[in-house]
């Protein structure tokens, strides 16, 4: 519905943006609707961090994922590195009847590259280990400096 509106240079309901925004799975590609019709200004600014992307860029992640295959039921951020959000923390779960919910909480990871400073800049890392052990910032610096230079 947005991307017909905004095709048919009509201005979508700031109400429908919104519920897309909220929902992590669609708020990326939301983001890259409004930017390609160069309607920016629509998108909600609580929405417009780079916190926010990371979380629905881990999502739709995790939901092609062929080892998780399914959007978490729960994420939250953890913590952002002292980097200028260069590495994103989240914990993520999924309830029953996904074979990972006994697991309980476990960790996502979104990585930048330092030239990457936009907030809806598309993550150099994005990955989980599937465990409830957080890495440590140490260990994910590593990875993703691997990643960046591989």
């Amino acid at each position: 519905m947005i991307y017909n509106d905004l095709k048919k240079n009509k201005t979508p309901k700031q109400k429908r943006i919104l519920k897309h925004a909220k929902a992590p799975e669609e708020r990326a590609l939301l983001f890259e609707v409004l930017n390609k019709f160069n309607k920016i200004e629509l998108f909600p600014d609580e929405f417009l961090t780079r916190e926010k992307a990371s979380e629905s860029y881990l999502s739709n992640w995790l939901y092609q994922h062929e080892e998780y295959d399914s959007l978490p039921d729960d994420i939250h951020c953890v913590e952002n590195s002292e980097l200028n959000d260069r590495l994103i923390v989240f914990k993520f779960k999924s309830n029953e009847p996904h074979f990972l919910a006994n697991k309980g909480w476990v960790y996502g990871y979104v990585g930048y590259n330092f030239s990457n400073d936009k907030p809806y800049g598309k993550p150099d890392l994005l990955m989980s280990d599937f465990d409830n052990v957080m890495l440590t910032l140490d260990e994910c610096l590593k990875i993703l400096e691997e990643t960046l230079s591989g």
